[in-house]
């Protein structure tokens, strides 16, 4: 009696596969080991990246008037004009209104990602830690340090499976000279679990509602990855009147369902990782941030931040990744920016 045959089963997404299908999919990237498709995948991001970098510079350059208004008393609002040359070299006086805008806050943009890994243990005294209601049954867990009068609000907005722990290094800078508030999202970290409203257009009420509870007026908005979702669906809703500025950090702002027809092999791709990542969410996980973190960590550091993003089930985090990517085209925000805004794009 021959020996039964089992199927042979695809390492990546768990589907049947001969022998030639396992070299092709291989050849994908389709494999148990998601280290070597992070490895391709943030090669393709960092070319992507450059891609979005100049569709947006192009919106700037077509389309824009930076309107800066500098409300002290004895001043008159001076407007400033952006430089329409080819390499979008700005005019001296915006250069000048920009230094003055990113100087306190350059320093975060190097090292975001680098230093991602910061845990409780790492933070300074003084951090404040407390759930804040914004309505419909949501709370967020809200962290914050520093002085309402010791200069502008910065609130920190993290990426997709994050929380508010990712910039404990950039409170810790800020906070001797500034109010700084960092939170979990919905349905990351320690806030409330929810299946409905995980797109970035309810996380931007969520976050509209969270100033206005804090007393956090004309903040600066720091968003990273998912977080720059978050903003331009924020501007989209409110505008950026009663803001004192904005940093835009690691990613595009979304183009929605255009982006499908413009990039089909990019966003098959991705709905394919969708189906890893349900599947095989710890791994996919450690995988990612395996790959955005390149930098030496201290034991248990990427551990920690995988333990967070097992906290949001799969399927919302599914769910949030289609409506981040392809929900709503959010480009249009991009024309409401009328305050100072640094925008850092590329691999960290």
């Amino acid at each position: 009696m021959s020996a039964r045959v089992y199927p042979q089963i695809c390492n990546g997404c768990g589907s049947p596969a001969s022998r030639s299908d396992r070299a092709r999919k291989r050849r994908a990237g389709c494999e148990k080991d998601l280290g070597k498709y992070w490895t391709r995948a943030n090669r393709q991001r960092r070319i992507e990246s450059r891609r979005h970098r100049g569709r947006d510079a192009r919106f700037y350059r077509q389309n824009f008037t930076l309107a800066v208004e500098r409300r002290r008393p004895g001043r008159s609002s001076l407007t400033l004009r952006a430089s329409r040359s080819r390499c979008l070299r700005p005019a001296p006086e915006i250069s000048f209104a920009v230094k003055l805008f990113c100087r306190p806050i350059v320093v975060l943009v190097a090292g975001i990602a680098a230093n991602a890994a910061a845990g409780p243990a790492d933070s300074a005294p003084g951090m404040r830690e407390r759930k804040v209601d914004v309505g419909e049954g949501v709370s967020l867990r809200v962290i914050e340090a520093g002085q309402a009068a010791a200069g502008p609000t910065l609130v920190f907005v993290p990426g997709w499976s994050t929380d508010a722990d990712i910039w404990r290094q950039q409170l810790d800078r800020f906070a001797p000279t500034y109010r700084v508030i960092a939170f979990d999202p919905r349905s990351q970290g320690q806030s409330t679990i929810t299946t409905s409203g995980d797109t970035p257009e309810m996380r931007a009420q969520d976050l509209h509602n969270l100033l206005e509870r804090l007393g956090a007026h004309h903040p600066v908005l720091i968003g990273w990855s998912q977080g720059v979702q978050d903003l331009a669906a924020y501007i989209e809703r409110y505008g950026t009147h009663d803001l004192t500025g904005l940093v835009l950090v690691d990613a595009a702002v979304s183009d929605g369902a255009d982006g499908i027809s413009a990039r089909p092999e990019e966003a098959s791709a991705q709905f394919k990782m969708f189906v890893v990542y349900q599947a095989h969410q710890e791994e996919y996980l450690r995988g990612m941030m395996g790959a955005i973190i390149t930098k030496p960590q201290p034991p248990g550091a990427i551990d920690r931040l995988v333990a967070t993003g097992l906290k949001t089930p799969p399927a919302i985090g599914v769910a949030m990744l289609v409506a981040d990517l392809f929900g709503v085209n959010r480009t249009a925000a991009l024309k409401k920016i009328d305050c100072p805004t640094l925008r850092s794009t590329g691999a960290l």
